[in-house]
C-alpha cells in the first residue's frame, strides 16, 4: 500500500475525472486513488465505469466495504446523495486515516497535470513539523495564477466587492493583486492540495457546516488553533479549469447564495462578526453579484462580439 491516497471528488464531471485518473497513472504518481462520486446522474456514473475496464477499479456503494479494501489501488465510492465539498472529502479523509495512509492528496476533477508534483509536495510538507497542508502553484487556462491567500478581512468581504470596478482599476494600475497583500500566508487553494492525515485529523478535518466555498480559510483557522499552518510550494504547478466544477451546479441551484451562506458562516463563527457587520457584508455581496457582476459579463460579451 502507498503512503498517499489521492481523493477526487466527482459530481457530474466524470470525463474530467477519468482524464485526471489517467494522468495520475501516466505520470506514475506514487499514490492510491479514491474517486468519491457525489451522487452523479446514471449517465455520468456509466462513464466512471470505464475505469474498471482500463485499470481494474473496484466500485463500492457501501462505505464500510470501501474502508475494508485498503489494498485496492483504485477505488470508486458511489454516495447516495450530494454531500458537497467538505462532507464528501471528509469521507475520503476518514477512509485514508482508517487505512493508515500518511497523506491525502485532494483534487478537483477539473485539474490537469503535466508532470509529477506529489514528490515535491511531500518534500515541502516535511520541511517543518507544524506544516499540515501544502499547495502548488495553481494556473488557469488563461495563465492567471490562483495565488495563496491572506487572512480574509473587511477589505476582502466589504470594500472589494462593494467598490469592485474601482478596486480592479487601482490593482491593475499598481499591478498589485489583493491576493498578494500577504502579511503571512493563510490558506492555499483547495482545488489541489496535500494534507498530513495525522495533523488534519487533530482538527476533525473539514468543517461540515458548509456545502461549498470557504472550506480552506475555515480549515486554516482550525489548524491555526492547534499550532499548524499551510504552506505554498511554488516550485511546482497544476492547471485548473477554474469554474468547471461549479458551472453545472449553477444550473441546479443558486451558486451565489451558497457562497454567501458559507461566507457568513465563516465570518460569524471564525471571525466573530456581529449582526451589523454581517448586514454590511450582505449589502456588499448584493452589489457585487447583482450589480457589478452582470455589468462585467455584459461588457465582456460586447467585447467578444466586437473582436
Amino acid at each position: 500500500m502507498k503512503e498517499t491516497l489521492a481523493l477526487i471528488l466527482n459530481w457530474n464531471d466524470s470525463l474530467r475525472t477519468v482524464n485526471l485518473v489517467r494522468q495520475l497513472v501516466a505520470l506514475k504518481y506514487d499514490c492510491d486513488v479514491l474517486v468519491i462520486d457525489n451522487c452523479s446522474c446514471s449517465r455520468e456514473r456509466e462513464i466512471l465505469e470505464s475505469l474498471k475496464t482500463e485499470y481494474g477499479a473496484h466500485t463500492f456503494s457501501n462505505l464500510e466495504d470501501c474502508e475494508r479494501s485498503p489494498n485496492e489501488g483504485l477505488r470508486i465510492l458511489l454516495l447516495p446523495e450530494n454531500l458537497g465539498y467538505a462532507k464528501g472529502n471528509n469521507i475520503g479523509l476518514r477512509i485514508a486515516m482508517k487505512n493508515n495512509y500518511k497523506y491525502a492528496l485532494i483534487s478537483n476533477s477539473d485539474i490537469s497535470l503535466e508532470r509529477e508534483v506529489l514528490s515535491s509536495l511531500i518534500r515541502c510538507i516535511e520541511t517543518s513539523s507544524n506544516v499540515a497542508v501544502v499547495g502548488p502553484k495553481v494556473v488557469t487556462p488563461t495563465g492567471i495564477i490562483n495565488h495563496p491567500r491572506r487572512i480574509p478581512d473587511a477589505y476582502e468581504f466589504i470594500v472589494r466587492p462593494m467598490l469592485y470596478p474601482l478596486v480592479r482599476i487601482v490593482e491593475r494600475i499598481t499591478r498589485v493583486d489583493s491576493y498578494l497583500r500577504l502579511p503571512s500566508l493563510y490558506w492555499v487553494s483547495g482545488s489541489f492540495m496535500l494534507m498530513s492525515i495525522e495533523k488534519v485529523s487533530e482538527v476533525g478535518f473539514f468543517d461540515e457546516n458548509t456545502f461549498l466555498y470557504m472550506e480552506e480559510p475555515i480549515l486554516a483557522e482550525r489548524l491555526k488553533g492547534k499550532g499548524f499552518s499551510m504552506k505554498y510550494c511554488d516550485e511546482v504547478s497544476v492547471y485548473h479549469e477554474f469554474g468547471a466544477s461549479t458551472k453545472k451546479l449553477d444550473k441546479a441551484s443558486r451558486t451565489s447564495e451558497i457562497q454567501i451562506a458559507s461566507e457568513e458562516y465563516f465570518l460569524t463563527n471564525y471571525r466573530r462578526y456581529g449582526k451589523v457587520l454581517i448586514t454590511i457584508v450582505r449589502i456588499s455581496r448584493f452589489m457585487y453579484f447583482r450589480i457589478w457582476s452582470p455589468i462585467i459579463m455584459w461588457v465582456k460579451q460586447i467585447h467578444f462580439l466586437q473582436t
